[in-house]
């Protein structure tokens, strides 16, 4: 017989998990950093068209390009962290569901494995 109760508790952490991952997978907040990202490769395009290596005296000329791409470097970074959190969440649900199979019946040789 399968402790119920830790079933229990395991199934409302893997809900916690579920609903925590929601918050980094929202599609309206994704198709908008979708939109900023674009809008930032764009504006970094048109300020490296606008750089002409004849004209260039001092790091201010090529300052405009380093701000956008440190910009679109932070957008990067964000989506990363973003990804990294939701795979751990997801993770660590897939985990919890593993624990609850475990209680169940003993796992065959397969089923351990990621």
């Amino acid at each position: 017989m399968a402790n119920t109760s830790n079933i229990r508790r395991l199934v409302h952490e893997i809900m916690d998990n579920l609903k925590s991952l929601e918050l980094y997978c929202d599609a309206e907040k994704e198709s908008a950093d979708v939109k900023i990202f674009n809008a930032q490769i764009e504006s970094a395009v048109l300020e490296s068209v606008r750089i002409h290596p004849e004209l260039l005296e001092q790091t201010y000329d090529v300052q405009h390009l380093h701000d956008r791409l440190k910009a679109l470097t932070v957008s990067i970074q964000i989506k990363r962290n973003n990804i990294e959190r939701a795979d751990e969440l997801a993770t660590a649900a897939l985990l919890k569901c593993r624990e609850i199979q475990r209680a169940i019946e003993p796992p065959l040789q397969a089923d351990d494995e990621l």
